[in-house]
């Protein structure tokens, strides 16, 4: 069985990620090496990764959406704010959890 992530479920993962860096608005600047960033810088670009992500989204541009929640993931991950596990969860229907078996 083959299920399709939903534009709506890209905009409530964004969304999700998004709450986490509220306090956050300013973008890191891309000519920088990530590891050159504050962590304001950090937490302002991934804030700026998911208004944008969402923006896609609602403009119909899914695989475009889908590039960026892959990239965002991977840094997500990376800096241990969530497993593989949890990411993958994010991203399943609610038929797909685990709870659901």
């Amino acid at each position: 069985m083959s299920l399709k992530v939903t534009k709506e479920k890209i905009v409530e993962v964004f969304a999700k990620y998004r709450s986490r860096f509220q306090f956050s608005p300013r973008r890191g600047p891309i000519e920088k090496n990530f590891c050159d960033w504050d962590g304001g810088e950090a937490a302002g670009h991934v804030s700026f990764m998911c208004d944008e992500g969402i923006k896609f989204a609602q403009d119909g541009r899914t695989e475009k959406a889908m590039r960026w929640l892959g990239f965002l993931q991977g840094f997500l991950w990376a800096r241990s704010l969530y497993t593989i596990a949890q990411l993958g969860e994010h991203n399943m229907s609610p038929s797909e959890t685990p709870d659901a078996a």
